[in-house]
């Protein structure tokens, strides 16, 4: 697994806390075997993601509901 474990890309041992052009897509469907709720979410780089939002889930369909969001906070992590 190497030195740091299952360390994510936004790991600040791994980035040395520099996010700059970092940017981390995460499917939460797959992981939690909840494939029917296409949970998902980006994370990194404020700039980069700053740059997808506006209008990016709305014009793609791809906002998900509430109720799914907040079962996204309490699922188990692999």
């Amino acid at each position: 697994m190497g030195q740091w474990g299952r360390a994510s890309l936004l790991d600040p041992r791994v980035t040395g806390g520099d996010l700059t052009g970092l940017l981390a897509v995460y499917s939460l469907s797959k992981q939690s075997t909840s494939r029917a709720t296409g949970a998902a979410f980006v994370a990194g780089d404020p700039a980069l993601i700053a740059g997808i939002l506006p209008g990016a889930g709305k014009h793609a369909g791809m906002i998900v509901a509430g109720p799914v969001q907040a079962a996204m906070t309490v699922a188990p992590r692999g």
